[in-house]
């Protein structure tokens, strides 16, 4: 091999690299804009699986700001994540359904360690 060969190679090589760094950032870009739709993904799969199956119990929650933000440890490794139009705080046992209404947002049907069945509305929820 020349060095006239390995200074070819070496500059395609740079190229490549260039190219990943950008596209590497262009994905980053991407995923930075369309978090949003992930999280409405992830979470319409979590109501519908909800519907199938019944309920899923809630390991731990935990009520931020004023009650009106909640965070709720799933059974199956998931943190919920809802910021309510109204607080209210309770100890919750499951989850049993959630889903999303056009005029309201997030409506979630959650049952408290005491039995009764509590609904949260939700302007934003995050998985």
């Amino acid at each position: 091999m020349n060095v006239l060969h390995i200074i070819e190679a070496r500059a395609d090589c740079e190229d490549v690299l260039q190219q990943t760094q950008l596209d590497d950032l262009s994905i980053r870009a991407f995923m930075r804009q369309n978090i949003g739709v992930a999280w409405q993904f992830r979470l319409e799969r979590l109501g519908e699986r909800l519907a199938r199956t019944g309920e899923l119990a809630v390991r731990h929650n935990t009520w931020g700001f004023a009650g009106d933000r909640a965070t709720f440890v799933l059974d199956n490794d998931l943190v919920l994540r809802l910021k309510l139009y109204w607080g209210r705080t309770m100890a919750v046992s499951a989850l049993l359904s959630l889903q999303w209404e056009e005029r309201i947002g997030w409506v979630t049907v959650v049952r408290t360690t005491g039995g009764d069945q509590v609904v949260f509305y939700a302007w934003q929820a995050s998985i």
